[in-house]
């Protein structure tokens, strides 16, 4: 007979073995004769192991051997050998949670790409990244990424040298040339104006009038001065009272109606 260790004591007739080996087991028969059995009693060991496991909460339920586990704890988990004899092992089995977050941010676009963990992105969207907890386990922060623009302008103006210094924006500039000027967005974002500036200088006096000097008859007479760029208006003066004419323009006609002399 071969049986388990976990069958001992074993019972054979009235005799009871507690180990393997050959014994004489003697029964009596019907007949009042006594009989012997000669008996090889074989043991097969049985084991038990101890085994602790850590597993991650995303790897519930948990397979071990021809059993499933849905928590952490204590467990007898039992086999049976080659021999047929149930062995157990005495399961410690440990749960690390994962976690699952939620982040919302929001950037500028000059801020692409974005790195974030380890992961890098260059346009706005929904994203799922993963860490790894200190105990192993992943970890899962779903990301809503938003990205507000930042604006390129190009500007150029050209004003008289008169009205330097010249505001622009939160910066004042004292002469011409090519400045790079920088905004806040009212999404906080920076925004960029490329300005060329040009500055006239209007005179004050022209370089000179054109028209007649010497007068022989009695009429109406046109004088005119090279346009100034960037004037908007011109102001004439004629000194001679009896002599009139007026106008704003690059162009005076003066009426002369008696002899004399005029500035």
């Amino acid at each position: 007979i071969t049986i388990c260790d976990s069958e001992l004591p074993f019972t054979y007739g009235d005799s009871v073995f507690v180990v393997a080996g050959d014994y004489d087991v003697y029964f009596t028969t019907i007949n009042a004769c006594d009989s012997v059995v000669k008996l090889s009693l074989y043991v097969n060991p049985t084991y038990e192991y101890y085994d602790t496991l850590t597993v991650c909460d995303s790897e519930l339920p948990f397979t071990y051997g021809d059993s499933v586990f849905a928590v952490a704890g204590n467990y007898d988990v039992h086999f049976t050998t080659i021999n047929a004899c149930d062995s157990v092992v005495k399961l410690s089995l440990y749960v690390n949670p994962t976690y699952e977050y939620y982040d919302t941010l929001t950037i500028c676009d000059s801020e692409l790409p974005f790195t974030y963990g380890d992961s890098i992105f260059v346009t706005a969207g929904g994203y799922d990244v993963y860490f790894t907890a200190i105990s192993g386990c992943d970890s899962l922060v779903k990301l809503s990424l938003y990205v507000n623009p930042t604006y390129e302008y190009y500007d150029t103006l050209t004003i008289c040298d008169s009205e330097l210094p010249l505001n622009y924006g939160d910066s004042v500039l004292t002469e011409a040339g090519d400045y790079t000027i920088v905004y806040i967005s009212e999404f906080g974002c920076d925004s960029t104006v490329f300005l060329s500036l040009s500055t006239i200088e209007i005179p004050t006096s022209p370089v000179g009038i054109y028209g007649e000097t010497t007068i022989l008859t009695v009429g109406t007479y046109m004088y005119y001065v090279d346009p100034v760029e960037g004037a908007t208006s011109y102001a004439w003066t004629v000194s001679n009272l009896n002599w009139t004419g007026s106008s704003t323009t690059d162009t005076l006609m003066v009426y002369i109606p008696d002899a004399g002399t005029a500035t």
